[in-house]
């Protein structure tokens, strides 16, 4: 008679469970890594489009406080936190000092004085660090076509575009390995 042990169905039994289990959880782990893009997607799509709202909110409003003077002088974004119309979430102060804070950082604002032939009434907009994965998209958005020149950038040196850059373009700007790159739209009344 033969053992337990020794016994040709249990061994093959035991052979097909281990099996399985192993296509098992590689299949699991295959949908948690679904899961897991599709949710890292979805949380850049978000602060994609939040950055697009701010910035035109932020536009909207220096147009709106500037409406009735000569130039941009004097724009900054403390004076924008502290006179404009923002929401509360786009507002940090401490310290002493006013900032308008985007998902990945602060936003500078400034009027733009060198290299612009309308510089008096012209303000820029820059969206700081970035991730590489969102900057071509952010540099695509709808506030890119309301935009008189956008602008990739780090560090003093970038590249300028008289209107909406096509992805090829961002492209080759955005996945600079160096870098956290910069988008920068500027506004011509």
């Amino acid at each position: 008679m033969a053992s337990r042990r020794n016994h040709p169905c249990k061994l093959s039994q035991r052979g097909i469970g281990l099996l399985q289990i192993a296509l098992c959880l590689i299949v699991a782990a295959s949908i948690v890594a679904g899961v897991m893009m599709k949710y890292s997607r979805m949380q850049e799509d978000q602060d994609v489009d939040t950055v697009n709202r701010q910035v035109m909110a932020i536009h909207d409003e220096i147009a709106r406080l500037y409406a009735n003077r000569p130039n941009f002088d004097g724009v900054t974004p403390e004076y924008v936190a502290v006179n404009g119309n923002l929401p509360e979430s786009m507002i940090r102060s401490s310290a002493g000092t006013t900032e308008l804070v985007s998902p990945f950082g602060k936003y500078e604002i400034s009027p733009i004085s060198i290299d612009c032939g309308l510089c008096q009434n012209t303000f820029y907009v820059n969206v700081r660090s970035i991730p590489r994965s969102m900057c071509a998209r952010i540099a695509r958005t709808a506030v890119a076509s309301t935009a008189n020149r956008i602008r990739l950038w780090n560090h003093g040196h970038g590249t300028f575009f008289e209107e909406r850059p096509t992805m090829s373009q961002t492209d080759s700007v955005c996945q600079d390995p160096d870098w956290k790159p910069n988008v920068r739209f500027d506004f011509i009344r």
